[in-house]
Parts: C-alpha cells; sequence; structure tokens
C-alpha cells in the first residue's frame, strides 16, 4: 500500500501527518518505509534526530526523488506500506506521487 501527503501549500502539516501515521503502522507491526521527497529533508531529518537522541524511529526514512517514485514504489509488497512526503508546489513531486 502506498499514502501519499500532498498539498500544495507549505507548513499544513504534509510531514508530520506522514510520520505520525508511519510510526502507528509500524507499531501495528507493519512493515513501513517513508520516502521523503522534500528538499529540505524534514522526514530525514526527524529520523537522524530520533537516532541520534539514542531512540530511532521503527521504519526507514530513504531521502528520494520524484525520478525514483516508480522504482521505489514497484518494490513495495502487499504487507508493505510505504508512505511518501511530497514537498509544496513541486508539480513533478506531486505528479509523480500520484502516478
Amino acid at each position: 500500500m502506498i499514502i501519499t501527503t500532498i498539498n500544495a501549500k507549505g507548513g499544513v502539516g504534509k510531514t508530520t501527518t506522514t510520520m505520525f501515521l508511519a510510526t502507528v503502522f509500524a507499531q501495528r507491526g507493519y512493515a513501513v518505509t517513508v520516502a521523503d521527497l522534500d528538499r529540505q529533508g524534514s522526514a530525514l531529518d526527524w529520523a537522524e534526530r530520533a537516532e541520534d537522541g539514542g531512540n530511532p524511529l521503527p521504519f526507514d526514512v530513504e531521502l528520494s526523488i520524484p525520478k525514483r517514485v516508480d522504482r521505489q514504489a514497484a518494490l513495495v509488497a502487499d504487507d508493505e506500506i510505504m508512505f511518501i512526503d511530497v514537498p509544496p508546489g513541486d508539480e513533478n513531486a506531486i505528479e509523480a506521487a500520484i502516478a
């Protein structure tokens, strides 16, 4: 399953929503990956801060680009969930994430 958080505006909680949902699904036993398409790398930053603080997230976060999303999505098994955190106002990323 692939779940994407999209909004054309920044600062509306896309990354926060993505990270909280990914955490809940991981805690319920699902294999979860987050693909961070935002050039700011906010989701990756969350993961690194959690790891540095001694409390790593229960899922992997990968910095990605729109060009790679199709390939990453094709690798998601039926029992896995991939969350895609899309940057605001980036038409290429939004199109790649919903294709």
